[in-house]
This record gives structure tokens, C-alpha cells and sequence, in this order.
């Protein structure tokens, strides 16, 4: 009686702190991102079991198998953790603002466009940018003058 009703309200707190989350689920989630893939094995066999992909930092001492999106990291380095989760962020809140477009651009029947990313040139304009830096002059000195006119009568020559 009351020492078994003790014992029962803690394993039900216990229970209800560990799964208390998974109750307020509205769907299945589309996805499973895992620091430590030994420490979690259990969740990552669940999410095998559920089709359900998986992101993972995958060390050394994982199995990199069991995992659909490794990423080569060092999960016991509080700053490579740092890192990546702080990347897969940025990723998720990308995705987001982008599927917010999207919907926008259904909705008005257009075609979404993902705004570039921040200092990223789009991939046939960087060979184009790289090849015109080559073959543009470097620009004078400031004090250098007469110095910056020889050179450039020089490569005239």
C-alpha cells in the first residue's frame, strides 16, 4: 500500500520524463539526428526499424552502416558538436524559410527560388569569377606610382 504507491508515482514520473514528449506527437518525425551512435543504439534501431532516416556524427568506434547520413565528426568534442549541431540548425531553419517560399509561390501559382546563401556564387559563375581574377592585374600600390607605370609598360612589351 503506501510503499508500493510511493514506488509506483516514481516509476511513473520516471516514465512520464523519458516518454512525456512522444504523447504530444502529432505525426512520426521525419528524421533523427544523433550525436553518439553507441550511446544511442536504441534509437537508432528504432528509427532502423520505423524507416525513419537518420543524420549521425559518426566517430571511430560507430557503425557508420547503420546510419543513412553519416557525418565523419568527433562525437566526444564538446566544440565539434558545437559545429555540426550549430550547421544542421542553420540547414533546418533554411529548409524552412525555403518551404514557406515554396508554399507562397504555390499558392500564387509562380516558381519558387531559393535566395543564394551568404558569400556562395552559384556554381558556373565561380570557374568565370576565379578565371577573371587570374588574368586581371593586381591593382598599384598606393605610394608606388611610378613603380605601378613601369610594370605595366613592362607587360605591354
Amino acid at each position: 500500500p503506501k510503499r508500493e504507491r510511493l514506488r509506483l508515482e516514481k516509476q511513473f514520473n520516471r516514465m512520464q520524463r523519458a516518454f512525456g514528449g512522444i504523447s504530444t506527437l502529432e505525426r512520426p518525425p521525419g528524421m533523427l539526428f544523433v550525436i553518439d551512435v553507441k550511446l544511442e543504439d536504441i534509437a537508432v534501431r528504432e528509427a532502423n526499424r520505423t524507416k525513419t532516416p537518420i543524420v549521425a556524427m559518426c566517430d571511430t568506434d560507430a557503425d557508420p552502416t547503420l546510419i543513412d547520413f553519416p557525418i565523419p565528426a568527433n562525437d566526444d568534442a564538446i566544440r565539434a558538436i558545437q559545429l555540426v549541431t550549430a550547421r544542421v540548425a542553420d540547414a533546418v531553419l533554411e529548409g524552412r524559410a525555403f518551404g514557406e517560399v515554396e508554399q507562397e509561390a504555390a499558392a500564387a501559382g509562380s516558381v519558387a527560388m531559393m535566395p543564394p546563401t551568404e558569400g556562395a556564387a552559384p556554381a558556373e559563375a565561380a570557374p568565370a569569377a576565379e578565371a577573371a581574377a587570374a588574368a586581371a592585374p593586381t591593382a598599384p600600390a598606393q605610394n608606388g606610382a611610378a613603380e605601378a607605370e613601369a610594370a605595366s609598360e613592362a607587360t605591354e612589351q
